[in-house]
């Protein structure tokens, strides 16, 4: 008798795990210190949550001032992404306050929406206001003039102009700190130090200048004076001049 084997061939079993959108997480990123009226920018960047999967992101800004009068703004105070990231404009207040920055972000899709709040603390100062007069007095249009601002030696700002012939550029820079402390500080700027063409209206290519920062010895006041001064820089370009012809014998 003849006995069958029976082989029987089972097919694999194939578990499919539904997927959950991950956890969101997000980042607010700009600077902690500014002045009065500066403009400067934030950054959100956020990932994970329901938008990984075919969805988006949105975001929706508050801006709050410790004072009840503060005029501080964001703009846009909303916005959606696809990839995450945004980018909005804060204008501090008119006056010196802390304010708190905040976003709201929501990561979603057609079926799940998952939110996150971040905020940002964010001193404004009233500045110390460095500013530069800047002439070109040559023929030419010139390019890539370095001007660097420096306060007790230490260099604050530098940056590089382009002016036209006979133009005239001021160049702004505000000073912030959290602690100025009182007395005679020495302001610096320097114009191009390598160049023998640039001048400053004295000669040069170095002018100084000592402000004070706080109450003087008569008015006994103990308000923290904020010095403004303009140092006036006048360039001066050379243009080389061809050598005289000689006269033919």
């Amino acid at each position: 008798m003849l006995a069958l084997t029976l082989l029987s061939i089972v097919a694999p079993t194939i578990m499919v795990q539904a997927t959950t959108p991950s956890d969101i997480f997000a980042t607010l990123t700009g600077p902690k210190l500014i002045a009065t009226n500066e403009k400067p920018q934030y950054q959100v960047v956020a990932i994970g949550g329901p938008g990984e999967s075919n969805g988006n992101y949105s975001f929706s800004f508050t801006v709050v001032g410790s004072s009840s009068t503060s005029n501080a703004l964001v703009t846009p105070d909303s916005g959606t992404s696809k990839t995450g990231e945004f980018t909005t404009n804060l204008t501090a207040s008119s006056f010196a306050e802390d304010i708190t920055l905040s976003v709201l972000v929501t990561s979603y899709n057609a079926t799940a929406t998952s939110n996150i709040t971040k905020s940002l603390v964010i001193k404004i100062v009233k500045p110390i206001v460095i500013s530069a007069k800047v002439v070109n007095q040559g023929n030419v249009t010139l390019t890539g003039i370095p001007v660097a601002f420096f306060v007790d030696d230490v260099k604050l700002y530098n940056t590089t102009i382009s002016l036209s012939s006979k133009a005239t550029e001021t160049i702004v820079y505000n000073w912030t700190s959290q602690t100025v402390a009182d007395g005679e500080h020495s302001v610096r700027v320097e114009l191009d130090p390598n160049s023998q063409f640039v001048r400053f209206s004295a000669g040069g290519t170095i002018f100084t200048q000592t402000i004070w920062v706080g109450p003087t010895d008569s008015s006994g006041s103990d308000a923290v004076l904020i010095g403004l001064f303009v140092l006036l820089l006048i360039v001066t370009y050379f243009v080389y001049k061809r050598p005289a012809k000689r006269r033919k014998k």
